[in-house]
């Protein structure tokens, strides 16, 4: 059994529920989830929508309807059921859009949310405008919401010039030498735990003092374990009820 301190809910309670969904979200809060994952993309009108993937190939039905050239307004109104897992049981799961989980922030505010903003749909030449928009969206929320990217300089940009809390997810482990991280800071890092050397313990490495480690994607409390031994400060897992042990 993990404290349920040290886990993060992926996609929600993507075990039982849709992943990204406002049900799997709400579930996973109702689970005793503290911190939960969450993606983000944006629409054609540069809005964000709550989805890791930019089309519905996977959770939806339609495969020829892709984020980058649609309006939120039409997004938002596509089941997002994830049929070849669930059937038709969860048909009227749609996308959400972010500004629908701020009643489930407002009204749990012990929960933390990371927001990983999508790279197929937000691109260099609007950060500014998109972050804006994200920034007004969750002013009221701000302290509750940490936004991660694999994108550097993105979080760069972000430490910079907005007062969001920001965390970086690691492509390679030796990027976590960067000299940018060290001038960025980031309040969490995320990584596959498959990219830590073995037996390196992440507690002994120079930005510990200041960064908690975040490992995904890890679904059983014996991985769970030996990583938390190693310096890693918090689990990602889509099995959050399994490594709590409820």
């Amino acid at each position: 059994m993990i404290n349920p301190l040290q886990l993060v809910a992926h996609r929600g309670l993507q075990s039982d529920y849709p992943e990204n969904t406002l049900i799997a979200i709400t579930k996973a809060i109702e689970a005793g989830a503290r911190f939960i994952e969450i993606d983000l993309q944006y629409s054609k009108d540069r809005l964000p929508v709550i989805s890791h993937d930019d089309n519905l190939n996977r959770v939806g039905e339609n495969a020829n309807f892709h984020f980058h050239n649609r309006n939120r307004k039409e997004i938002i109104n596509q089941p997002a059921h994830e049929p070849e897992r669930f059937e038709d049981k969860f048909i009227e799961e749609k996308i959400p859009k972010l500004e629908d989980i701020l009643p489930l922030l407002n009204n749990n505010p012990e929960v933390t949310f990371f927001l990983e903003l999508k790279q197929e749909t937000l691109h260099q030449k609007d950060f500014q405008d998109s972050l804006n928009t994200l920034s007004k969206i969750l002013k009221n929320v701000i302290e509750n919401v940490v936004v991660i990217s694999f994108d550097l300089e993105l979080i760069h940009f972000i430490s910079r010039d907005y007062n969001f809390r920001a965390g970086f997810v690691l492509t390679h482990f030796s990027d976590l030498d960067h000299d940018r991280i060290e001038l960025i800071k980031p309040e969490f890092v995320f990584l596959d735990f498959n990219l830590i050397p073995s037996n390196f313990i992440l507690s002994k490495h120079p930005i510990a003092n200041t960064t908690k480690f975040v490992c995904y994607e890890v679904n059983n409390c014996e991985l769970a374990t030996n990583l938390l031994n190693r310096g890693v400060n918090m689990i990602e897992t889509f099995n959050f009820k399994k490594l709590r042990g409820s």
